[in-house]
């Protein structure tokens, strides 16, 4: 996790190896959103949802 002293800001980065099962996992929800199948979305902000 990176941290920037003095202010409440977080960045967590998640990497997997190329290729495998959880790359491709990531890349889904990369390309969906983080939408659901259902088409709802999450009650929170998604992974890379925007402001």
């Amino acid at each position: 996790m990176l941290t920037v002293p003095g202010c409440d800001v977080r960045l967590v980065v998640y990497t997997v190896a190329a290729g495998s099962v959880d790359a491709e996992k990531l890349d889904f929800l990369r390309v969906t959103n983080g939408v659901r199948a259902d088409g709802s979305s999450p009650a929170e902000p998604g992974l890379f949802s925007t402001p």
